[in-house]
Parts: C-alpha cells; sequence; structure tokens
C-alpha cells in the first residue's frame, strides 16, 4: 500500500500547474458535520437482508467483493454535459444494478459471486451505458483476475485488498488510484462497524487520500475550497472536455487529493469522511463539473 500512496502523494504534488489553486484561508474556515452520516452509502437492498441473515463472516466477504466489481465500474457516465445521465444511468444505477443481479442469482456464498458475471454483462448490454466496450472488458477483467476467495477474505486488511487490486489494469492504470480507493472505502462504509472490531483496520482506512474524481472538486469549488483559472472555469462552465492526462485535468484531481487531505487534518477526520461528506452534498450545487472521457472515475 505505501507504494499506492506515495505515488498518489507525488501526484498530487507534481500537478499543480496553476490553473487550479487551494483556499488555504477558506480551508481552514471549513467545517464538516460528521452527525449528519451519509445514508447513500448504506448496503444496497440484497446486501443489506445478507447481513441479516447470513454468517456475518461470509456477508462481510460478499460485501467486499461486490465493491470491487462496482468500483471498477464507477466511471464517466455523463453524456454531453456534466448535468446528463442518459436514461438516469448514473453511479446509483451501477450499484442497485450489480445489487439485483446478486439477488436473482441468489448469491449466498462466495462461490456464487462467480455465477454473476454474464449477467452483469447483459444487463450492461442491454443499459444505454457509456464506455460499454470498456466496461464490458472490465467485468471479464476483475473476473478473471481478482481471486474473490482471497480478496473476499481480505475485507478487514486495508493493504492486502489495494496490494491485489493494483494487480489489476482496470485498477492500476490510474496514477490517482480512483477506484481501488474507492473499492475499499465503500466496504468501510457499508460495513462501519469493522473500525471498532480491527483497530489497525481503522487506521489504514483514515490513512487513504480522497479518490479524486469529478464531484469532489465539483464540491471544493462550490464551497470555496479550491479556484478554477478563468481559462479553466470557461471551459467547464460551456462543457469543453478535458483531454485525459492534461495538465488542467490532472491538475483538478492533483488540487482535489491536496485540499481533501488539509480538510481532514483541519477537522481531524479522514478523507474518506471529507469524500463522503462533499459527495453527499453534490446535489446542493449548481455548477457543472469537470468532463473527461475516461476510464479511471
Amino acid at each position: 500500500m505505501k507504494t499506492i500512496l506515495e505515488t498518489i502523494d507525488k501526484a498530487a504534488t507534481t500537478f499543480m500547474f496553476g490553473y487550479v489553486e487551494l483556499d488555504y484561508d477558506t480551508i481552514k474556515r471549513f467545517r464538516i458535520d460528521m452527525k449528519e452520516g451519509f445514508s447513500y452509502f448504506s448496503p444496497p437492498e440484497y446486501l443489506a437482508s445478507l447481513l441479516e441473515r447470513t454468517d456475518k463472516e461470509t456477508a462481510y466477504q460478499i460485501v467486499h467483493i461486490f465493491n470491487a466489481i462496482n468500483a471498477s465500474l464507477q466511471y464517466s457516465f455523463f453524456t454531453a454535459r456534466s448535468d446528463i445521465r442518459f436514461d438516469g444511468i448514473d453511479s446509483q444505477w451501477v450499484i442497485k444494478m450489480i445489487d439485483e443481479v446478486f439477488e436473482e442469482m441468489k448469491v449466498k456464498t462466495v462461490t456464487d459471486v462467480y455465477r454473476t458475471k454474464e449477467q452483469i454483462i447483459e444487463r450492461l448490454i442491454g443499459s444505454n451505458i457509456t464506455l460499454l466496450r470498456s466496461r464490458v472488458e472490465t467485468v471479464e477483467e476483475v473476473f478473471a483476475k481478482l481471486n474473490f476467495y482471497e480478496y473476499g477474505a481480505m475485507y478487514a486488511d486495508v493493504s492486502a485488498s489495494i496490494g491485489m487490486l493494483k494487480q489489476l489494469v482496470c485498477f492500476k492504470q490510474d496514477l490517482f488510484f480512483k477506484k481501488g480507493l474507492f473499492a475499499v472505502m465503500m466496504t468501510g462504509r457499508m460495513l462501519p462497524e469493522l473500525k471498532t472490531q480491527h483497530l489497525e483496520y481503522a487506521e489504514a482506512l483514515a490513512k487513504l487520500p480522497v479518490p479524486a474524481d469529478y464531484q469532489i472538486p465539483k464540491m471544493l469549488q462550490h464551497y470555496g475550497l479550491i479556484v478554477f483559472s478563468e481559462e479553466l472555469e470557461r471551459m467547464v462552465e460551456n462543457s469543453v472536455p478535458l483531454q485525459e492526462n492534461s495538465e488542467m485535468e490532472l491538475n483538478i484531481r492533483a488540487a482535489t487529493v491536496l485540499a481533501c487531505t488539509l480538510i481532514s487534518r483541519q477537522n481531524e477526520v479522514s478523507a474518506d469522511d471529507v469524500d463522503g461528506y462533499l459527495f453527499s452534498k453534490r446535489k446542493e450545487s449548481r455548477l457543472m463539473h469537470h468532463l473527461c472521457v475516461t476510464e479511471s472515475y
């Protein structure tokens, strides 16, 4: 895990090109109310039922695997503009779709998860989801190369989980490792009791940086925590896609990581908490998020 964290830290400092700046004074004043909670991150319906009627060990493993599959598909839902999700297909649609497949296939064991691949692919093909080819290839890779038995057993081991995810191209190709961070964080969010049951798990989870994506920088800008240059702001407002790995695109993600790290320290919470809080507020903002056609976030 250390190498991944070092890479993200290096990327966050390397790609500050001046298109996005941190407002340090606003960051110092910004407060997060953890009492609000983030119900959005509760387990979806079928997973929740498994946690109630299946032995905890098995249910925890299935939840952890579910989040790896889910995270691998969480990227680029916009079409034309940041506010258009064609047919309502977004991050929540993916979670619900996978949960419904798990229910249809009556997943009760780790072995059962392997039987869901074709149904997940059929659901993807039957929808109007963006970047369909890459999503199907992603599902094929996750099911072929991620050992669900070993990965599921690592539900309370952040370092081991990240170590296994970074062996997959669909996770490793991103310098900021957004989908990998999101996968392990979602397990922590769906299974909050793990933080009290496993002290080392809680400490490792707290060390993770924020998963840099679209919505978090939008909310950072909304609260005045980061400031876009006039050129970049004009492009975002006019729905001009940024090229993947361009200076502007990388600067947005770098600033997101740095700002959230400072906010987490200022509020004495984890970057995961900062991410959850900002994401839960995303619909309160009328700002457009930046556009970038990418498989990373």
